[in-house]
């Protein structure tokens, strides 16, 4: 397991939002989507900074800014699967 510090942000929004380290299977890369629950929305990673320190909590500190599901369905045509 990697041991991730999420930071998290709206579109257009200059703040980000830290959570809680979450445990991922690997640390995520950019460009792929994560969601620091399984209840909220969905996030694309912007940036990864390794940590590979002893000193330090986590594996690595990943930036993410909210994305809209229904948009990332559509672009990768993953939405008409399974319909009518």
């Amino acid at each position: 397991m990697a041991k991730v510090a999420l930071k998290t942000r709206a579109q257009g929004s200059t703040g980000w939002e830290s959570h809680q380290i979450i445990d991922y299977n690997r640390i995520p890369s950019v460009g792929e989507y994560v969601s620091p629950t399984t209840m909220s929305g969905w996030f694309e990673v912007r940036i990864v900074v390794h940590c590979p320190f002893p000193d330090t909590d986590c594996d690595a500190e990943v930036y993410a800014v909210e994305a809209n599901q229904r948009a990332v369905l559509a672009r990768h045509d993953i939405a008409r699967v399974g319909a009518g």
